[in-house]
This record gives structure tokens, C-alpha cells and sequence, in this order.
């Protein structure tokens, strides 16, 4: 088991990495001309929030800001999502409902209309709405799955344990890398298809090398 010294380190080089791939990710998903469209425009925005959430995870997880990170990790993916039904699934008449009323389809409906595109492949969004969804709304709306992490012992401080500040930066890392290969398809030039599917299999061979030696101290 690994110490306490040990477990920091290895947080460490997880935020290392992760802010690696942030600029990775500025290099890689920004540097394209979308098409001059409504529907390109709105679907291009949600992205790119969507990775400016991404970076802010980032950058408040190596300050220390727990709390913070965590309860931007459930509207990174709102933000994913509302980009991939714009781009792909809003009717012409959802897009002027969204443009003059702010009006749109509710989460489920449209994860259940992106995943029934055979496009999409395994049903990853409709997995974390019904596995992870409840946990991640608990730390945006300061339910008692966050401020158990508060209250207990002597002192009224945060308390998040390596492991799942890692899992989080993870969840956090796997989806930025997912927005930037939505956006890059969204342009419709995909000049760097190759790279991001490079980068994707280069991630997921690091970060499941860091979540074994995780579990193996459990």
C-alpha cells in the first residue's frame, strides 16, 4: 500500500499530466474554420464551453479546490451534450425555440436522441445518466454527498481522498478529449481525426495504468 507521501506524488503527476493534456487540447481542438451557420455557430459553443470547463476542473484540482472541480464535472457534460443535439438532432424549429426562448429538449431526451443515432456507438451518455448522474448533481446543488466531506471530524475542512480526486480528473480528462473530437467533427474538415484517436488510446493506456495501481492499494 502505497503511503501518504507516495499518494501525493502520485496525484501530482495525474495534474501534471492532466494540465499536459489541456494544452494538448489547445493545440488540437480550437485550430479550425466552422462552417458560418446558426446551427454550426450554437453547436461550436457548447464545445467550447464545454472544454473551458474542462480546463477550470483542472485548474481548481491543482489549487486544491475540490468542492469546485467536482460540481463542474456534471455541466462539462450538459454542455457536451447540448452541442452534440444542436449539431446533429435539433429540428430547424428547435433551433429558433432555443435562439428566442432559450428553449430546449431536457437532458434525457436529448441523450436518447443521440445515442439512437448508430453514429454515436456505445451508450456511454445514457450509462452516466443513469449510474453517475445523481452523484454529480449532489456536488452542484451542495447536497450531502458533498457536505459529508465537510462535517465529519473535529475541523469543518474538505476531505477527498486521492483516489477520488484522481477517478474525477479521470471522468473529467476521458470527456475533454471527447469534446475536442465532437468540435473537430463539427468543422467538418477533420484535420485531426488521426491525432485525437492517437491521443485517446495514449490516454486511456495512461490513466488505466494509474487507476490499477489505485485499485491494487484499496
Amino acid at each position: 500500500m502505497h503511503s501518504a507521501k507516495e499518494s501525493d506524488k502520485l496525484l501530482e503527476n495525474f495534474i501534471s499530466n492532466s494540465e499536459e493534456l489541456v494544452k494538448w487540447l489547445h493545440g488540437h481542438a480550437y485550430n479550425f474554420k466552422i462552417p458560418d451557420d446558426l446551427r454550426s455557430r450554437l453547436a461550436t459553443s457548447c464545445f467550447h464551453v464545454a472544454l473551458d470547463h474542462h480546463e477550470s476542473i483542472v485548474l481548481l484540482t491543482s489549487s486544491g479546490r475540490w468542492a469546485s472541480a467536482f460540481s463542474l464535472v456534471r455541466i462539462m457534460v450538459e454542455a457536451h451534450v447540448k452541442g452534440l443535439w444542436i449539431a446533429y438532432h435539433a429540428t430547424t424549429n428547435d433551433l429558433e425555440l432555443l435562439v428566442r426562448k432559450d428553449k430546449k429538449k431536457d437532458f434525457g431526451e436529448m441523450v436518447k436522441l443521440i445515442e439512437n443515432d448508430k453514429r454515436n456507438g456505445k451508450a456511454v451518455l445514457s450509462l452516466i445518466k443513469s449510474k453517475a448522474w445523481s452523484g454529480l448533481s449532489n456536488y452542484v446543488h451542495t447536497g450531502m454527498v458533498l457536505l459529508s466531506r465537510y462535517h465529519e471530524g473535529e475541523k469543518i475542512e474538505a476531505k477527498f481522498t486521492v483516489n477520488d480526486i484522481i477517478q474525477m480528473l479521470n471522468f473529467a480528462n476521458s470527456f475533454g478529449l471527447l469534446v475536442g473530437h465532437s468540435m473537430n467533427l463539427a468543422s467538418g474538415t477533420m484535420n485531426h481525426l488521426d491525432d485525437f484517436e492517437s491521443k485517446m488510446t495514449e490516454y486511456n493506456d495512461y490513466s488505466e495504468e494509474i487507476l490499477n495501481t489505485l485499485d491494487s492499494d484499496s
